[in-house]
């Protein structure tokens, strides 16, 4: 041992002990204070981790309530439209369809795995088992002698609340920055613009069952017409991926016929329709928009109701989920780059 150290090593034994303590606490806080700054940072280190993987469940589980959502309106939007066909002509044909919806509702309904009503809504809606038989009541009421304008009123304030929970859960995942709240905008803007052409679907299908509109119902379908063709334009301006998707869609279709933000007069007499192709007949059929017909055609109403479902679930659905999951991506990602450490990856 060199002669100094020697030295030093004597003259510290040589301490009285309250100074040797000192030493000793010294050293101590010498090597303890690095390594708890070292337990501190691992700590923010895995609970920011945590935090992200909880935030990324969180939209997700949002998400998923929102497309589950989705569904029972979709359901609910043909039930209430075959529902008025059924009502405007008494038909057995629409009746049957009717059945079929509602047990396409049901169906939807099973698969709501969280229901998201509470204390702040609605009594009907507060709960699952409530909106349940809350439904089941009302349909225990129509009859041949249920107006179909009352029909269409009580399915479409219900189909309101259920949207209006599809964008709070859409909302949830929020948007820490950039310009996402665009894309939440528009979303709104096509459910609302969806919820609009299914009334047109229901109202078209009257006035072929019947031959003719009422004042009343004539006012609801253009006003519907005029709100789809806005709100759709709307959205598209705020998100050209979908307004791109939406056109592409409609290129599919043999005729392109079913654009509805083109001309207040495009919806004509239903000639026929299938699964692969629209045609609708341009130039001799009688305008819906002027409620005018006096014929009645269970048929054409059939058709008529087929062919704006094309439009609402071969069209707008997809434009809607591929809206949808461009947001879910872009909230996981907002997410995970909040809440990251350079260096470090979350699961």
């Amino acid at each position: 041992m060199p002669d100094g150290m020697e030295n030093e090593f004597r003259n510290f034994s040589k301490d009285n002990s309250a100074t040797h303590r000192a030493r000793v606490v010294r050293l101590l806080v010498i090597f303890a204070v690095p390594m708890i700054v070292v337990f501190v940072e691992c700590g923010l280190i895995i609970t920011k981790a945590v935090r992200s993987q909880q935030l990324v469940a969180e939209t997700n589980s949002g998400i998923m309530a929102a497309l589950q959502i989705g569904s029972l309106v979709t359901s609910l939007q043909k039930e209430r439209g075959m529902t008025s066909i059924y009502l405007t002509s008494l038909s057995p044909i629409a009746w049957e369809r009717v059945l079929k919806f509602r047990n396409n509702t049901d169906l939807a309904f099973e698969h709501v795995t969280k229901w998201r009503g509470g204390p702040q809504d609605d009594k009907h809606f507060a709960t699952g088992e409530d909106f349940r038989n809350f439904l089941l009541d009302y349909r225990r009421t129509i009859n041949s002698t249920t107006q179909s304008l009352s029909e269409l009123r009580w399915y479409t304030a219900a189909i309101t609340i259920l949207i209006k929970w599809v964008n709070r859960d859409i909302y949830m995942g929020g948007d820490n920055g950039g310009d996402l709240w665009r894309y939440f905008v528009a979303y709104e803007l096509i459910l609302q613009a969806k919820d609009t052409i299914g009334l047109q679907r229901a109202l078209g299908g009257n006035y072929y069952a019947r031959g003719y509109h009422t004042s009343e119902e004539q006012l609801w379908f253009n006003e519907a017409e005029v709100q789809a063709r806005v709100l759709l334009d709307a959205a598209f301006l705020h998100s050209a991926r979908t307004k791109d998707l939406y056109q592409s869609l409609l290129d599919h279709y043999s005729e392109p016929v079913i654009d509805i933000r083109k001309s207040a007069k495009l919806f004509r007499n239903v000639r026929s329709v299938d699964n692969s192709s629209l045609i609708v007949d341009r130039g001799n059929g009688t305008d819906l928009t002027n409620g005018k017909n006096n014929v009645t055609d269970q048929a054409k109403a059939q058709s008529w109701f087929a062919n704006m479902t094309v439009l609402m679930d071969d069209v707008i659905g997809p434009t809607e989920l591929d809206l949808t999951t461009f947001i879910l991506l872009h909230l996981d990602e907002q997410s995970c780059a909040r809440y990251s450490v350079p260096g470090m990856s979350t699961p």
